[in-house]
Protein backbone atom coordinates (compact mmCIF):
# COMPACT_ATOMS: atom_id res chain seq x y z
CA UNK A 1 0.00 0.00 0.00
CA UNK A 2 1.16 3.61 -0.57
CA UNK A 3 0.50 6.39 2.23
CA UNK A 4 0.67 9.27 2.15
CA UNK A 5 0.70 11.71 5.55
CA UNK A 6 -0.18 15.24 4.44
CA UNK A 7 0.47 18.25 7.91
CA UNK A 8 -1.01 21.72 7.19
CA UNK A 9 -0.98 24.53 9.73
CA UNK A 10 -3.90 26.46 9.03
CA UNK A 11 -4.93 30.18 9.58
CA UNK A 12 -7.14 30.52 12.79
CA UNK A 13 -9.79 32.63 11.14
CA UNK A 14 -9.92 29.74 8.17
CA UNK A 15 -10.44 27.09 9.98
CA UNK A 16 -14.38 26.22 9.33
CA UNK A 17 -13.42 26.35 5.84
CA UNK A 18 -10.53 24.69 5.58
CA UNK A 19 -12.67 21.67 7.41
CA UNK A 20 -15.56 21.94 4.68
CA UNK A 21 -13.60 22.02 1.96
CA UNK A 22 -11.08 19.11 2.95
CA UNK A 23 -14.10 17.32 4.41
CA UNK A 24 -15.89 17.46 1.08
CA UNK A 25 -12.39 16.44 -0.63
CA UNK A 26 -12.22 13.35 1.76
CA UNK A 27 -15.80 12.04 0.52
CA UNK A 28 -15.22 12.35 -2.89
CA UNK A 29 -11.31 10.65 -2.58
CA UNK A 30 -13.08 7.56 -1.29
CA UNK A 31 -15.04 7.22 -3.86
CA UNK A 32 -12.13 6.65 -5.93
CA UNK A 33 -11.16 3.25 -7.27
CA UNK A 34 -7.34 2.47 -5.74
CA UNK A 35 -8.55 4.79 -2.29
CA UNK A 36 -8.41 2.60 0.90
CA UNK A 37 -8.60 5.31 3.67
CA UNK A 38 -9.22 9.01 3.06
CA UNK A 39 -8.88 10.56 7.15
CA UNK A 40 -8.88 14.48 7.95
CA UNK A 41 -7.87 14.70 11.51
CA UNK A 42 -7.00 17.82 13.73
CA UNK A 43 -4.88 18.40 16.68
CA UNK A 44 -6.30 18.61 19.87
CA UNK A 45 -3.70 20.76 21.58
CA UNK A 46 -3.74 23.13 18.72
CA UNK A 47 -6.82 23.00 16.81
CA UNK A 48 -4.75 25.06 13.74
CA UNK A 49 -3.08 21.80 12.75
CA UNK A 50 -4.10 19.44 10.86
CA UNK A 51 -3.59 16.57 8.94
CA UNK A 52 -4.72 14.16 6.00
CA UNK A 53 -3.83 10.50 6.36
CA UNK A 54 -4.35 8.85 3.11
CA UNK A 55 -4.05 5.43 1.71
CA UNK A 56 -4.13 4.22 -1.98
CA UNK A 57 -3.53 0.35 -3.47
CA UNK A 58 -0.65 1.63 -4.99
CA UNK A 59 1.41 4.98 -5.81
CA UNK A 60 -0.37 4.99 -9.04
CA UNK A 61 -3.70 5.70 -7.39
CA UNK A 62 -2.81 8.75 -5.82
CA UNK A 63 -1.49 10.30 -9.07
CA UNK A 64 -5.03 9.77 -10.24
CA UNK A 65 -6.06 10.82 -7.38
CA UNK A 66 -4.45 14.41 -8.17
CA UNK A 67 -5.95 14.78 -11.67
CA UNK A 68 -9.39 14.88 -10.26
CA UNK A 69 -11.71 17.93 -10.25
CA UNK A 70 -12.08 17.52 -7.05
CA UNK A 71 -9.09 17.49 -5.77
CA UNK A 72 -8.47 20.44 -8.45
CA UNK A 73 -11.11 22.39 -6.60
CA UNK A 74 -9.74 21.56 -3.06
CA UNK A 75 -6.34 23.05 -4.24
CA UNK A 76 -6.94 25.98 -5.87
CA UNK A 77 -8.18 27.36 -2.77
CA UNK A 78 -6.04 25.59 0.02
CA UNK A 79 -3.26 27.85 -0.02
CA UNK A 80 -4.92 30.90 1.16
CA UNK A 81 -6.02 28.85 4.27
CA UNK A 82 -2.91 27.72 5.68
CA UNK A 83 0.40 29.69 7.36
CA UNK A 84 2.78 27.93 4.77
CA UNK A 85 2.86 25.47 2.28
CA UNK A 86 1.84 21.83 3.21
CA UNK A 87 4.51 19.18 3.77
CA UNK A 88 3.45 15.73 2.55
CA UNK A 89 5.54 12.78 3.37
CA UNK A 90 4.76 9.53 1.12
CA UNK A 91 5.21 5.70 2.79
CA UNK A 92 5.08 2.32 2.24
CA UNK A 93 3.61 -1.01 3.98
CA UNK A 94 6.07 -3.52 5.11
Amino acid sequence: MHIVYVTFDVKPECIERFKEISSENALNSLKEEGVIAFDVIQQYEDTSKFAFHEVYLMPEDHIKHRETAHFRKWKGEIDSLTREPYKAVKYHTL
